[in-house]
């Protein structure tokens, strides 16, 4: 019997697809299944900004005050990573 799509969920891209010079965007990876409610207010907010560096920033800037230098760090360091060490190696698109 074959799986029936939730029709309460969206696809997701969490690297948007305005990003697709740049990126795989239409790869399975790329992709996740959520609430319908829960990404059209996530879309809303995030708008073309959104990708996995995007979030780290405003996580930074929105909690900052609050983390150890610990936490900071690590999130610091997740934000300055090249894309070659960010992401997955098959979601970059060769950069000449």
């Amino acid at each position: 019997m074959q799986d029936r799509v939730d029709r309460s969920q969206n696809t997701h891209h969490i690297v948007s697809q305005t990003f697709k010079d740049l990126y795989n965007v239409f790869l399975p990876i790329n992709q996740i299944r959520v609430d319908k409610s829960q990404h059209n207010s996530y879309n809303g907010f995030v708008r073309d900004k959104q990708s996995p560096r995007w979030l780290f920033e405003t996580a930074y800037q929105w909690t900052n005050p609050v983390l150890s230098d610990y936490a900071e760090t690590l999130l610091r360091t997740l934000m300055e990573m090249p894309d070659e060490e960010l992401y997955k190696k098959e979601l970059l698109k060769i950069r000449k």
